[in-house]
């Protein structure tokens, strides 16, 4: 062979392997991303009390909350999924951690679970677009999630397209807002910021005003004593979220000085009273009056932002339409900061996928000053000489659920014996949901410790 021949060859020998290392690029599987998406209501200093609302999810789902007195499969409740998008993926492990304060209230598919940890193992991801093994009720509002363009599990025999979780937890966030011309003053007792701060009040015609705020920093952790301080340890500002472009051009304006450290626990659900100069952020109303529908769409750019995908989004969706709008008075959603979400319940998957993109939002209820005024009438309508006029009250409070418990537990010695007797019915009965109805299998949960 000539020089020239040889010296061709060896060219087009280095082109062909740089076309299979270029085309091996271009044809790998798109890397896995992980979602993890919770939705929770926090009242009384908790996130999904298990007296906030009932349980609709299937009967095979096995959930020890109450059934509601009639079925109701397609009005979504807060909980948590975690799915799966990408490549598949042989022999995974999801590991979810918890405190043991947290009570699991179901969890889907079915795995071991112990005080402080659910794991699903041995998790295999395929593309296969097969049903999933176990039916749900035809009108269930987690069938969408089900027939989303996810990789499906395949566990123990058996396929699904997310994993589930409902959980009670502490709430790490507790707000007070105060009601002004523009919209309101917010304060954040918790300890780290929050973002995508969003205000709905009624309007009393069917639809509501919105206030937003981009973030809302916490009061921050308690500090060491200035003697032993460490001068060069100064607070670093609050971490910067992403915000889509439904927020751009609006600002948090904060009033007073950083806030005095050390602010405790709320106890048994009441807001702590705000330490001296805790900083309020001017949360301003955006303009007009709109419907339900339009605020829940304007979640979307945020959510995207965020790395969710149109199904987690929808699903995120369901839910606030369901649960973050009150006829009577104002409800707060935000997001909690990641880092907060990595410290309430740590997320581990194994092996290590691209990305693992953590999503919690909160609907905050009874921080409207106004609802106060309206609990305190009401209880005092307890004692009226009507009886009508005393079952309108009840009905009323029964309502507004653990909302009301705080300023009805104050009650409960009230003088007149009559709100006294039936403060301490309507507590029962919040405290206590009745499970006539609920899914007589619950029993056969199994907590080890």
């Amino acid at each position: 062979m000539s020089l020239s021949h040889l010296v061709r060859a060896v060219v087009c020998t280095v082109m062909a392997c740089r076309a299979v290392s270029v085309g091996a690029v271009f044809s790998a599987d798109p890397p896995l991303v992980v979602r993890d998406v919770n939705v929770g209501f926090v009242a009384r200093g908790m996130s999904n009390d298990r007296a906030s609302f009932r349980s609709t999810l299937p009967a095979v789902v096995l959930s020890q909350r109450p059934a509601p007195p009639k079925p109701s499969d397609a009005q979504p409740q807060p909980l948590g999924v975690i799915t799966f998008e990408g490549a598949p993926s042989e022999d995974l492990d999801v590991l979810l951690e918890y405190d043991n304060s947290t009570r699991v209230m179901a969890r889907w598919p079915h795995t071991e679970m112990r005080s402080t940890r659910t794991l699903w193992q041995k998790l295999k991801l395929v593309t296969s677009q097969s049903p999933p093994s176990t039916a749900f009720p035809a009108s269930s509002w987690l069938n969408p999630l089900r027939e989303a363009n996810r990789l499906t599990i395949e566990f123990d025999r058996r396929t699904e397209k997310f994993l589930l979780y409902d959980m009670t937890l502490k709430s790490p966030t507790s707000l007070e807002l105060e009601s002004t011309d523009t919209g309101y003053k917010a304060r954040n007792l918790g300890g780290t910021v929050i973002h995508d701060f969003t205000i709905y009040r009624p309007t009393g015609n069917g639809k509501y005003r919105a206030a937003y705020a981009k973030e809302v920093p916490g009061i921050g952790k308690e500090q060491s004593p200035p003697p032993k301080a460490d001068p060069a340890a100064a607070a670093k500002p609050p971490q910067q979220g992403v915000v889509a472009q439904a927020f751009e051009g609006l600002a948090v304006a904060i009033a007073g000085q950083p806030a005095q450290p050390g602010t405790k626990a709320p106890a048994n659900g009441q807001p702590a009273p705000s330490p001296p100069n805790t900083p309020q952020h001017d949360i301003p109303w955006s303009g007009e009056e709109k419907t339900i529908d339009e605020l829940v769409a304007e979640w979307k750019p945020l959510l995207t932002a965020q790395g969710l995908g149109d199904a987690e989004i929808a699903h995120v969706q369901s839910i606030l339409k369901e649960r973050a709008f009150d006829k009577d008075s104002a409800r707060v959603v935000y997001r909690l900061d990641p880092g907060a979400v990595d410290k309430l319940a740590p997320l581990e998957v194994s092996p290590q996928p691209e990305r693992i993109n953590r999503v919690w939002l909160m609907i905050y209820d009874g921080a409207d000053p106004e609802i106060k005024t309206r609990i305190a009438k009401l209880i005092a309508q307890l004692g009226d000489p009507a009886y009508s006029k005393r079952m309108e009250a009840k009905a009323e409070l029964m309502k507004l659920g653990p909302t009301a418990v705080p300023q009805l537990s104050v009650e409960k010695s009230n003088k007149d014996p009559e709100i006294a007797f039936r403060v301490d019915e309507i507590l029962e009965e919040l405290q206590n949901p009745s499970d006539q109805n609920a899914n007589p299998q619950i029993g056969v949960e199994v907590n080890l410790n």
